[in-house]
């Protein structure tokens, strides 16, 4: 199987480029999905989405949800930062 994957890799590199931009555009749009249902349960509850998760859900729920908030948001400020400082 590495070996086929090799060989596709050396002889066949567009099709995985194409592939690697379907994943982010899948990536872009579960993103855009996700800081939509946000925006809902905010405008409905009144509450963000920690505290929907607290008011409805376990505490380690809770935990795993903020966590997963924070490592996101530091790999996307990373990422800013890194554009930011190739485009000068």
């Amino acid at each position: 199987m590495t070996i086929y994957l090799v060989f596709l890799l050396t002889h066949r590199p567009a099709q995985f480029y194409d592939l690697a931009n379907f994943g982010w555009l899948c990536l872009l749009f579960f993103m855009v999905v996700i800081q939509q249902m946000c925006g809902r349960i905010g405008m409905v509850t009144g509450k963000g989405l920690a505290g929907t998760v607290c008011t409805n859900y376990p505490k380690l729920v809770l935990y795993f949800a903020v966590s997963l908030l924070v490592i996101t948001n530091t790999i996307i400020i990373g990422a800013d930062l890194g554009a930011m400082t190739s485009s000068s």
